[in-house]
């Protein structure tokens, strides 16, 4: 099952985009900036994306997307400005 995040963060609209087997995409203002998939066995698994963004004139940020993936559920989060802007937990099928 496919999940997402989306919120806006000043000039950028962020999208972190993931499912129930470890892949995760983030993109900002529609363009994809960082994708990163876990195949391996272990039950716990977190995936840590990162990428700079324009968030004001003249001004830029990190704007991080982090999956925590357990046996039981996935946790999401996006983090701008060391700020958490939005955070789901899922239970994993």
């Amino acid at each position: 099952m496919k999940h997402e995040l989306t919120t806006s963060y000043g000039w950028a609209d962020v999208n972190l985009q993931y499912d129930d087997h470890p892949r995760v995409c983030l993109l900002i203002n529609g363009l994809v900036r960082e994708r990163q998939q876990d195949d391996s066995a272990d039950g716990s698994i977190r995936i840590h994306l990162r990428s700079p963004a324009q968030t004001a004139y003249e001004y830029h940020e990190f704007i991080e997307g982090v999956v925590e993936y357990e046996p039981s559920h996935i946790t999401a989060r996006i983090i701008a400005g060391n700020e958490e802007l939005l955070a789901k937990r899922v239970a994993r099928n």
